[in-house]
């Protein structure tokens, strides 16, 4: 009986060898909760140099621009989806000034009956114009050795939904670390209350403050601002008024968030994506001019 047994295992063994061979191989992928990416941003400084050429007939000039050794035009953008560590788009809107209308309004002079700019210039945008996600508008690295009582710390100015996490905090660059310790330990109930507390730009009522002294008169055609005190003063009272106070429709929020190292914060993107960043470095570079960053590490929130 068992001669028989073997017998019949030896033939049916290549069958069954054989039919395994022709199945295909199935790999069970690992499931992914976390996977941190990084990003390190520049200040933004949209400062210019005008360079004049004299002609050679001693009357014509002709003016270019430089940037200065700080110059910087790149905002942070999330990514849309985990194959990246999302992008850092250009203002093109600072190419060839430094400045850039917050508000404006057209008036007529009735000095000269040109039509001229009165506007409120800017080295940023508002935070609804912002390019990508936020711009650091600012950068503090004095070492608190040197002053204890003004740890380093940078300005962010949002484009979309953000909500301080200030039970948690991430004094670390370990990416394992971030997955463990702020990523796995919110609980779905501390989530639901995170997108409770979400705030549009981080404050949606910071408007700003601006006087008759900020508005400046700009050409139209040229773009140059207007140094002629009789144009300054024919600028209409309700036409400044409207700059310096616009209304509840046309106003734009002007707001920064003071961050420093190692604070969580829940966004939601401009793209509708969820994220949890830290804030992990604020520094100068290594070479001149030593241009000041801030680095997030960040995790996407399913």
């Amino acid at each position: 009986m068992k001669k028989i047994l073997l017998l019949s295992l030896v033939f049916l063994s290549p069958i069954i060898f054989s039919s395994c061979s022709d199945c295909p191989l199935v790999e069970s992928k690992p499931i992914v909760f976390c996977s941190p990416r990084e990003a390190t941003v520049t200040e933004f400084n949209p400062d210019i140099t005008p360079i004049v050429i004299k002609a050679s007939d001693g009357v014509t000039d002709s003016t270019y621009y430089e940037p200065v050794k700080e110059y910087s035009i790149h905002s942070y953008q999330f990514p849309n989806d985990d194959s990246n560590s999302g992008m850092t788009p250009n203002d093109e809107r600072f190419n060839n000034k430094s400045l850039i209308p917050i508000y404006q309004s057209a008036f007529k002079s009735l000095v000269d009956n040109k039509t001229y700019y009165a506007a409120i210039l800017q080295k940023f945008p508002a935070n609804e114009d912002i390019k990508g996600d936020f711009i650091v508008t600012q950068v503090d690295t004095l070492p608190p050795t040197i002053n204890p009582l003004l740890p380093m710390s940078a300005k962010l100015r949002f484009y979309g939904f953000l909500a301080p996490i200030p039970t948690l905090s991430f004094k670390k660059e370990n990416s394992n670390d971030f997955c463990t310790d702020i990523i796995k330990s919110l609980s779905q109930a501390q989530l639901t209350q995170l997108r409770t507390n979400k705030i549009r730009f981080g404050d949606s009522t910071d408007f700003g403050s601006f006087t008759l002294a900020d508005i400046k008169i700009v050409d139209i055609i040229t773009g140059k601002f207007i140094s002629d005190p009789l144009v300054i003063a024919s600028l209409p009272l309700s036409v400044a008024t409207s700059i310096i106070n616009p209304s509840a429709s046309f106003k734009k929020v002007i707001h920064d968030v003071v961050v420093k190292p190692g604070e969580v914060y829940y966004y939601q993107a401009r793209n509708g994506r969820e994220f949890v960043f830290a804030i992990t470095d604020i520094r100068v570079g290594t070479f001149e001019p030593r241009k000041r960053r801030m680095t997030v590490m960040f995790n996407a929130i399913k």
